[in-house]
């Protein structure tokens, strides 16, 4: 609807100013409509009315290739005036009208265009003539003109920044010219799905290869696809008047690119689908953070403020953190330092629970990870608290025998930490459960209601409550749960971080997740959210009480229990929203900020806060069996989380979070398409935002152009008076 009222009132104005079609004709073309001119002059003299035609001063190439003289040809455009008007028009040219009349009627026969009036200055009385009446190239780089192209750029403009500000809250908490501009561009990317940069140079480049001045202004009768060999001049050569043209299509155009890179990262996800990550994503490798942290010195945190503070450079302390911490800040380093200090004199241990289902091929850098550990809590090479607590299942690809053989290599040689497989019972130690793996349950017609979360709840409810109830893990202080598939550095001085921030207070107290990235579906990289959206929930606060009512909304297209329940936090733009401007530095500055749930696929949870709690706790997926797992137990332990910024994991962008391939993408087809209102909602909905948006920036571009056009003719005419 905003469209269509959009293209309206771009419609009406260009009524206003005369400016209608504008098509490059051939001569074939001009004589053709020479001749439609000619008749339709000579029936419009039963009028009480005067004809007469302008023609543009660019359409002398297509009237010399003809071999014609200029003042010898018919009219090619015809508007009708009063008697009032003739005399402005013979007050301000040299034109001579041969006129007849017939009994009452006076008309002109004919109107030929003299060179004078194509050279004089622009004519500001010429746009008072009535009816459709066009003007000389001259009288379209008017002043008056320019106060038009001014007005289509504030219009343009407005709404970009305006529309966001109506449509949704969620303002920034401090007004600030950065944070508000933030905004308006965090709004348009969820809305779009796709960062706002390439629309907008998509748009400038487009706009720049569309001619502007070679044409002649038809009337609105003949503005339209001479033949069917004409109608892509007519369609490109129409920018001043048909601007919603372009968008749709084109928006139409970018919203299929969108989709399809969105089913290609994920059937087959690859860098090369991804090419705003080329040369400045960097995925840190567990296997590059253990060597690197090996040349550590982490027995003595005092130690640690020197000027290559814990004996790490400050491109090592880059690899240990993903890229996020800084040797070179004070407070990073007195943050690590702290949680050393306090891992080592004050915490009991780490346990790290995880679930595995085939990830064979994901084990050693889990494996690496661990290790990477035992520097920073080992003295002397002496055996400390660290356990990994494994529940696996069904798994066809030797996923627990690699644990099986990991753990008795720990065990009977090295003893660093321990490898704790969860069994099912004597008759099922295996824990062969012959659980079909969520993905693999379609939500089809027949079966709209296939849970999206499966058993996994279930699952971490069993570690969870082994870790609790196993005497030996009584002293460990923290638990950190975290996805093993995704293969990547656990950033061992964000952990530190993480566990030293506010003097090492806020980790004994609160749930801290990480702020781990990947590349979303459909952006082309252009936009690296937190992983993981299905478990985030939001601050509850009055500046987002409209947005979080609008997504709640945007689920509720389907009934509870189907699976679009499970999906719509994925695909919802006020979820998407509401994570990165969360997660954006203009919002947190580089600190915690509090959230209701988050995982990103690496979370610590204070052991002693969760015994405390005792049965209130536990995982479930909701009363519809679709909510995500984590978010019961996040809710449960505390009024709210954290999520450290300083503390993440870069994706592999060729292995993303969850899984992946060709049952993936007939999931979401068979969960889109069987739901009408869904399918309607995403695709309608984007491919609207995608017109409204490039539409603005169009006709930015083109106005912006025009008024350099005025400008240039305006500065050429004074050189020709002064010459």
């Amino acid at each position: 609807m905003l469209l269509l009222c959009y293209a309206e009132i771009h419609y009406y104005f260009a009524s206003i100013h005369l400016t209608y079609s504008i098509v490059p004709l051939s001569s074939h073309d001009i004589q053709q409509q020479r001749h439609h001119s000619i008749n339709s002059s000579e029936e419009g003299s039963h009028h009480h009315q005067h004809q007469f035609s302008i023609m543009a001063a660019s359409s002398i190439d297509y009237l010399d290739k003809s071999n014609t003289r200029l003042k010898h040809r018919k009219s090619v455009e015809k508007c009708t005036v009063d008697s009032n008007d003739t005399e402005l028009l013979k007050k301000h040219s040299s034109l001579e009208f041969e006129e007849e009349s017939k009994g009452e009627d006076a008309g002109f026969a004919d109107a030929l265009v003299s060179d004078k009036l194509l050279d004089r200055p622009a004519y500001p009385t010429l746009p008072l003539f009535r009816g459709k009446c066009y003007l000389s190239e001259n009288e379209l780089f008017s002043n008056q003109g320019i106060y038009r192209d001014i007005l289509w750029i504030i219009i343009s403009l407005s709404v970009v920044f305006i529309f966001p500000l109506i449509l949704w809250d969620g303002y920034p908490d401090e007004f600030e010219v950065r944070s508000f501009f933030r905004h308006i561009e965090l709004v348009w990317c969820s809305l779009l799905h796709i960062s706002t940069w390439p629309i907008v140079a998509l748009s400038l480049v487009v706009a720049s290869l569309v001619p502007m001045t070679e044409f002649i202004i038809l009337p609105s009768y003949l503005s339209k696809p001479l033949k069917s060999s004409r109608w892509l001049s007519y369609f490109v050569s129409s920018p001043s008047v048909h601007h919603w043209k372009i968008a749709i299509v084109l928006s139409l155009i970018l919203t299929l690119t969108v989709s399809t890179q969105l089913f290609l990262q994920m059937a087959f996800p690859s860098l090369l689908w991804n090419p705003f990550m080329w040369g400045w994503y960097t995925v840190y490798l567990p296997k590059d953070a253990n060597q690197t942290i090996q040349r550590g010195c982490f027995s003595n945190p005092k130690d640690a403020s020197n000027s290559q503070p814990l004996c790490l450079t400050e491109h090592e302390w880059s690899q240990l953190s993903s890229g996020t911490l800084s040797s070179r800040n004070p407070d990073d380093v007195a943050t690590v330092v702290a949680g050393l200090h306090y891992l080592k004199s004050q915490s009991g241990g780490l346990v790290i629970n995880a679930l595995a289902r085939n990830v064979v091929n994901s084990i050693p850098a889990l494996r690496q990870n661990m290790e990477g550990l035992l520097p920073v809590l080992n003295d002397n090479n002496a055996k400390m608290n660290l356990s990994l607590v494994i529940f696996e299942n069904d798994s066809e690809d030797g996923t627990r025998d690699a644990f099986k053989q990991w753990a008795q290599e720990e065990a009977d040689g090295k003893d660093r930490y321990t490898l704790d497989i969860i069994q099912c019972g004597d008759k099922n130690p295996d824990c062969r459960l012959n659980i079909v793996d969520r993905y693999e349950v379609m939500p089809s017609f027949g079966n709209p209601t296939a849970s999206g979360v499966g058993k996994l709840g279930d699952f971490r409810q069993i570690a969870m409550n082994h870790i609790l109830s196993n005497p030996q893990y009584d002293n460990y202080s923290h638990m950190i749960v975290l996805d093993v598939d995704l293969g990547v550095s656990i950033s061992p001085l964000g952990l530190l971080h993480t566990l030293g921030l506010e003097n090492a207070e806020l980790s004994q107290t609160h749930v801290i997740a990480s702020s781990s990235r990947q590349s979303w579906p459909g952006s082309f990289g252009s936009v690296v959210p937190p992983y993981d959206l299905s478990a985030y929930r939001p601050k509850k606060t009055d500046k987002n009480q409209r947005l979080r009512r609008m997504h709640r909304q945007f689920c509720e297209l389907m009934p509870k229990g189907d699976r679009w329940r499970n999906m719509c936090d994925a695909a919802s733009p006020m979820q998407l929203f509401l994570v990165r401007s969360d997660d954006d530095f203009f919002s947190n500055k580089g600190r915690p900020y509090e959230v209701e749930s988050a995982f990103n696929g690496l979370t610590i949870y204070p052991l002693p806060v969760i015994r405390e709690k005792g049965k209130e706790i536990f995982y479930d997926a909701g009363d519809d069996n679709q909510r995500c797992e984590h978010i019961s137990i996040n809710l449960a332990l505390n009024d709210h989380m954290y999520v450290n910024p300083k503390w993440k994991m870069n994706l592999k962008p060729n292995k993303p979070g969850g899984p992946s391939g060709i049952v993936v993408v007939k999931t979401i087809l068979l969960t889109f398409f069987a739901r009408v209102p869904v399918i309607t909602s995403v695709l309608v909905g984007n491919w609207i935002f995608f017109a409204v948006f490039f539409m603005s920036c169009w006709i930015v571009t083109m106005s912006a152009r025009s008024i350099c056009k005025r400008l240039g003719l305006e500065k050429n005419q004074q050189l020709e008076e002064e010459v």
